[in-house]
């Protein structure tokens, strides 16, 4: 019967032989598949710009949190009804929800908005393109980022932001009120939400800038000829 150790020696004997055997890593060209290479690229982008990957996300769970129902609804902003013609604020165990009421009326889904006025040192380096949600990315050299989105009136978009350490007040946007969600962390990320009732579309803006920059941004929203 072989011994526990002569195993162990065998074992270490084949695994030398084995290294042994393997070219060397500089003479390794490794050759990927086109899908490898597609799910790496969506991987370095999400590592790259995880709010980004965040909104989507979001995004895409509330639509399917609408499909189920209300059930888990506990409370009914009538405030933002009022404020909001079309868009519906409603507010979920952790979420507030947005979505626009009524029949899909799409009248500008060829538009593009973009921000006027942008703190300096921000570049853009995702340009929307047009459709029911429009989204364009900014990026300072620290990796700081602004991301701004604008929603047609579609009962298939719906915005959520998270209760969790939210801060929420009024603001003005020129002649309209907006909502502006403050996180309670320093230095984690804001949310400012408001509505153009005239072409009955939503704006969401996404930063780590302060509550005075972000409205100053909001006021510069222009529409691109």
């Amino acid at each position: 019967m072989i011994s526990d150790e002569r195993l162990r020696e065998a074992a270490q004997q084949a695994e030398k032989a084995f290294l042994a055997s393997l070219p060397e890593p500089k003479d390794s060209k490794a050759a990927f598949s086109p899908a490898f290479e597609r799910k790496m690229k969506k991987l370095i982008k999400r590592i790259d710009h995880p709010i980004v990957y965040w909104i989507q996300k979001s995004v895409a769970c509330l639509v399917l949190i609408l499909l189920l129902g209300g059930g888990s609804v506990l409370a009914l902003s009538t405030e933002a009804r009022a404020a909001f013609v079309g868009w519906v604020r409603e507010v979920y165990e952790s979420w507030f929800v947005y979505h626009y009421t009524g029949e899909d009326a799409i009248t500008t889904e060829n538009t593009i908005y973009y921000p006027g006025w942008l703190p300096d040192g921000y570049e853009l380096i995702a340009a929307p393109e047009p459709g029911p949600h429009t989204i364009s990315i900014y990026e300072n050299q620290a990796k700081d980022t602004i991301i701004f989105n604008c929603f047609k009136n579609s009962e298939s978009m719906a915005i959520q932001i998270g209760k969790e350490n939210a801060f929420v007040e009024k603001v003005q946007i020129d002649d309209a009120f907006a909502d502006l969600y403050v996180d309670s962390k320093s230095g984690e990320t804001n949310h400012l939400i408001w509505e153009d009732p005239e072409n009955k579309v939503i704006f969401w803006l996404v930063s780590t800038l302060d509550s005075d920059y972000m409205v100053k941004i909001a006021e510069s929203i222009e529409l691109m000829d």
